[in-house]
C-alpha cells in the first residue's frame, strides 16, 4: 500500500509540476481563453513564480503596471479570506495599504474601496503606517484583534464576497492586461 501511495503522489506533483509550467509559458491567447477558475489559478501561479525569492517590499518596487495591481489586490484578498483584515495588517502585507485602496478603485472594485475607507476612517487607520501593527507572539496578536471591530470589517467584507466577489474585478482587469502576464 506505500509504494502505491507514493507513485500516487508522484503522479500528482507530476501533474502539479507540468500544470505551473504551462501556465507560466502561456501566451495571452492562451490564458484568455481559460475560464475565470483556471485563469485565477494561472493568475496565482504567474504571481507566485515573479515573486519568487523576493519579499514583499522587494515585490512592490520590482513590479509595476497590471501586475504590480493584481499581486496588491490578490494579497490582500488572500489575506482578509484567510484571517481577516487584522491578519492582513499584522502580516508583511500590510506593505500593501498604502496602495490597495487605488488598486481597488483601478480595478472598478469601488464597493471594496468604500468598505475598507469607512472602516479605516471611523477608526483612524492611516495606511501609510501601519508600525503600530507589528507583532511578535500570538500574545501581541491578540491584543491587535482587539484594539478594532476587525470581526465587524470582517463579516461585512465577506457577505460582499458573497454577492459580489472582488476576483471577479481582479478577473476582469487581468484580461484587459493579459500581455502584461504572458510570456
Amino acid at each position: 500500500m506505500g509504494l502505491l501511495r507514493y507513485i500516487s503522489n508522484m503522479r500528482f506533483i507530476k501533474r502539479e509540476m507540468e500544470r505551473i509550467e504551462r501556465y507560466l509559458h502561456m501566451t495571452k491567447e492562451e490564458l484568455g481563453s481559460l475560464p475565470d477558475e483556471e485563469l485565477m489559478d494561472a493568475l496565482s501561479t504567474i504571481l507566485l513564480n515573479r515573486e519568487g525569492e523576493m519579499d514583499v517590499e522587494e515585490c512592490l518596487q520590482e513590479f509595476c503596471g497590471a501586475v504590480k495591481i493584481s499581486y496588491i489586490v490578490n494579497y490582500f484578498d488572500m489575506e482578509v479570506q484567510n484571517g481577516g483584515l487584522c491578519q492582513y495588517f499584522v502580516n508583511s502585507s500590510r506593505m500593501t495599504a498604502p496602495y490597495i485602496l487605488e488598486c481597488m478603485d483601478v480595478i472598478g472594485a469601488v464597493c471594496y474601496k468604500d468598505l475598507l475607507e469607512k472602516f479605516i476612517s471611523e477608526n483612524d487607520i492611516s495606511l501609510d503606517d501601519l508600525d503600530s501593527f507589528i507583532t511578535e507572539d500570538i500574545k501581541d496578536y491578540q491584543k491587535q484583534v482587539k484594539r478594532y471591530p476587525f470581526d465587524d470589517f470582517d463579516d461585512a467584507y465577506y457577505e460582499l464576497y458573497e454577492d459580489d466577489p472582488l476576483e471577479q474585478y481582479l478577473l476582469e482587469y487581468v484580461r484587459k492586461h493579459l500581455e502584461e502576464f504572458s510570456e
